[in-house]
């Protein structure tokens, strides 16, 4: 428990105590003694009120200098600014504030008056917040090297919300940090000893989904430094023994949503339904897991194995790799309850089918296969259920998914995907011309392998338990994917083959990123979205490829 700061009227504190969670205390305690917090936790853990109280320590004595928060983006800023409006505006004397603008005049008179010294005085007050306290707060984002602008600042302290996000550099951290001071150490004298300052610099965020965020390399660096102080213990695997212990200058402070209790239970139930294993310890345990071994879709097995009806009235979706030699093209349903086993019945949870799988070995360019499937021909080695026909004769919307680098501009000629909508697009028109083909592909390029894996693995089995990806036993070649797949030496890519005497490996991985395509466009990492929501409208081409 701690006290509210000094009100603007009296500086006496208030009755008004704010209850901490652990991690919430040792952050507290430890602004008064390290460097560089570094908070990572499970979502919803609390962390975002620990700047609370950071705000509210420094109200209490360290009013002179500026102060800055920063953000990825504008709209995260926001979110972690109305948290910490919401909890300031609850303490009488703190919650009133100013933005964007000088302070009052009758604020100013009173600051002199009770000797709270501020900041010097600026022509601008651009996103700054102001409290009649006389804290003084610089807000800030990093997307775009925003952050350059404030190249000249100078700030008594610095929280970073999200640090660990995938947009966020190592360079914006730096910049940051290295405007974490006041100048004001004189003749040797260090303004610690002189004047009370703690340069404090406090990083917020989630576990790195990426295995090469720069904040491994940051984490191992300040482990290595922390190993060798007296008192460290051996670091062994991906722990980080000394930093938690606080030995040196900085501080690692771990924590998992569930050490939130006003979060509501259904909460992290909804999400163990959603979420695969790993991504469950990560975003809810604030599990620090870096290296990935062994099989990539872990979570594949027997049980995912389930008979899946073929149904020509119902969206198809196809999904793609665009690959030479094999060609390949996997086909699923959406499901409808009864069409899956019952134990995995959940709300808000949609189940998908795989029923079927073009798969031709010997090579064959993407205007071959395209029509091949609206032919209905397996390949050499293909899979289908009796009443397939092809593409061309589905009467239901056909919605395909695959590859985004596929799109792109080619030197001379169209892209594969300008190829296949071609001529799927003409190939699956009604009797009065419409065509019943739409394409789903992600804005920008391909998500990181790790994600989409995630997202599969999500589907396959959730942390609860819950399996709603089904592949038919008949799916012989996805299934020995989703076996075989392994992860590459640097545990961010899957292991790929090249073509060997007597090996077939070659064949392995494509029909399975083509899944993993589809999936996390349709469930990105254990969100649920419908299909037409990721639709791209095509707009007929005014020539069509002569071949």
């Amino acid at each position: 428990m701690i006290s509210s700061p000094r009100t603007s009227t009296n500086r006496k504190s208030t009755d008004r105590k704010l209850e901490l969670y652990p991690h919430q205390e040792i952050e507290f305690l430890a602004q008064q003694t390290h460097d560089l917090i570094i908070s990572i936790g499970g979502v919803g853990s609390g962390k975002t009120t620990s700047f609370v109280l950071w705000l509210l320590d420094r109200m209490q004595w360290d009013t002179a200098q500026m102060h800055a928060l920063f953000a990825h983006t504008t709209v995260q800023l926001r979110a972690v600014m109305r948290i910490i409006y919401k909890q300031l505006d609850r303490i009488p004397g703190v919650g009133q504030r100013i933005f964007n603008c000088r302070p009052p005049k009758e604020w100013r008179i009173r600051w002199e008056k009770l000797g709270i010294q501020t900041p010097t005085t600026q022509d601008r007050y651009e996103n700054v917040v102001i409290w009649p306290t006389g804290l003084h707060l610089q807000l800030g984002t990093l997307h775009n090297r925003s952050y350059e602008q404030y190249r000249g600042a100078e700030w008594g302290s610095v929280g970073v919300e999200e640090a660990t996000l995938q947009g966020v550099t190592r360079d914006a951290i730096d910049f940051l940090f290295e405007r974490t001071r006041c100048g004001e150490s004189d003749e040797g004298v260090d303004c610690r000893i002189a004047l009370g300052h703690r340069h404090t610099k406090i990083l917020h965020g989630n576990p790195p989904e990426s295995p090469d965020h720069w904040t491994w390399e940051l984490l191992d660096t300040l482990e290595k430094s922390a190993s060798v102080l007296p008192g460290a213990i051996k670091s062994e695997g991906e722990g980080y023994p000394n930093l938690i212990r606080g030995l040196g200058s900085a501080i690692l402070i771990t924590s998992k949503t569930s050490d939130n209790p006003r979060l509501p239970k259904a909460y992290i139930e909804n999400q163990l339904a959603r979420l695969d294993s790993e991504t469950a310890q990560r975003r809810l345990g604030g599990a620090l897991t870096r290296t990935k071994i062994g099989r990539v879709y872990g979570d594949f097995t027997k049980k995912n194995e389930y008979s899946v009806a073929y149904d020509p009235n119902r969206s198809v979706y196809p999904f793609l790799d665009f690959n030479r030699n094999p060609a390949v093209c996997g086909f699923a349903h959406p499901l409808n309850p009864g069409e899956y086993p019952s134990e995995n019945e959940r709300a808000g949870i949609k189940h998908i089918g795989v029923f079927g799988e073009f798969f031709h070995v010997g090579g064959m360019d993407a205007y071959e296969m395209a029509n091949a499937i609206l032919r209905g021909e397996w390949g050499s080695g293909g899979h289908f259920p009796d009443n397939w026909k092809g593409l061309a004769n589905h009467e239901g919307p056909v919605v395909a998914f695959g590859d985004a680098t596929a799109r792109n501009k080619r030197m001379a000629g169209p892209n594969e995907w300008q190829i296949v909508n071609d001529v799927f697009r003409n190939g699956t028109r009604d009797q009065e011309g419409r065509s019943r083909y739409s394409v789903s592909l992600p804005d920008g390029g391909n998500p990181l392998v790790v994600f989409g894996v995630r997202s599969v693995n999500a589907k396959l089995c959730s942390a609860a338990g819950v399996r709603s990806l089904h592949v038919d036993p008949r799916c012989t070649e996805l299934i020995a994917d989703l076996l075989t797949c392994v992860w590459d030496k640097t545990g961010t890519d899957i292991q790929k083959y090249g073509e060997r005497g007597g090996s077939k490996m070659h064949l392995r991985t494509h029909l399975s990123d083509g899944l993993r395509y589809m999936i996390h466009q349709l469930f990105p990492l254990g969100n649920e979205r419908p299909p037409e929501a990721t639709v791209v409208k095509l707009r007929p081409r005014k020539t069509i490829p002569d071949f």
